[in-house]
This record gives structure tokens, C-alpha cells and sequence, in this order.
């Protein structure tokens, strides 16, 4: 493994232990984005492994997912996890949009988030 590839999954592995730790605490909102730099970080690993490229600068999980050709590989759980986590990027950083998620979205779903987030992790770190 190229240490461009290590330090990606270096780095997703310590944004799901922060998930963990921050849903623990019941910062929801903040296990979510966690999450979605988890997937973020194991999708540039792949395009740093297998296509031998910088990954871009984006944070589009399925942009993401896409660019690594990881894409015809996953199957619809993983879709519908990287699709249902995208908008813990941005949405759940602005005042108007938290409280309107985090009245929307019921405590158990974070936790749900977080524990199908960090399986697959572990499941795309053995494609690695």
C-alpha cells in the first residue's frame, strides 16, 4: 500500500473512532459529518491506490465513489449510505438547517449512521 493510500486510511479511521466518540456525547450532528469524512477519506484512498492519482479536492461521497471506479462495485446499501451521509457535509453546519435536521431525525438514526459508517469502512478497507 502507497503511504499516500496509508494516510488516507489513517485518517478515516480516526474520523469513525470520533463518530463514536462524539454520538457517545450525543453531539448527533457532529458523529454524522464524521462519518461523512470517514467515507470521504476511504474513497481517496482507493483513488490514490488503484487509480495512482491525487484525489480531488471534492467532498461529494458518490462524486467520490465514482472517480475510485468503486462505483460499479457497491452495492445499493452502500449507495444509499453514502447518499443518505452527503449532506452531513454541509447541511448540519448552518443554524437554520441543524435544528431543522436534528428535529427531523431521530436520535437512534445517528447511532444507525455511525455503526453502518464504520462496517463499511471496515469492508472497503479489505478492497484496498
Amino acid at each position: 500500500m502507497k503511504n499516500q493510500t496509508k494516510y488516507w486510511v489513517a485518517e478515516s479511521e480516526e474520523d469513525i473512532l470520533t463518530a463514536k466518540i462524539l454520538l457517545k456525547s450525543g453531539r448527533l450532528l457532529e458523529s454524522a459529518f464524521f462519518c461523512h469524512l470517514a467515507l470521504e477519506k476511504i474513497l481517496k484512498a482507493f483513488i490514490s491506490e488503484v487509480k495512482n492519482e491525487i484525489p480531488p479536492k471534492s467532498h461529494n461521497l458518490l462524486v467520490l465513489a465514482k472517480k475510485s471506479g468503486l462505483h460499479k462495485e457497491l452495492d445499493e446499501e452502500t449507495i444509499d449510505l453514502l447518499t443518505e451521509v452527503q449532506p452531513f457535509n454541509i447541511e448540519g453546519r448552518y443554524p437554520e438547517t441543524r435544528e431543522k435536521i436534528l428535529k427531523n431525525t431521530p436520535a437512534d438514526r445517528f447511532a444507525d449512521i455511525v455503526s453502518r459508517t464504520e462496517g463499511k469502512i471496515q469492508w472497503l478497507k479489505q478492497m484496498l
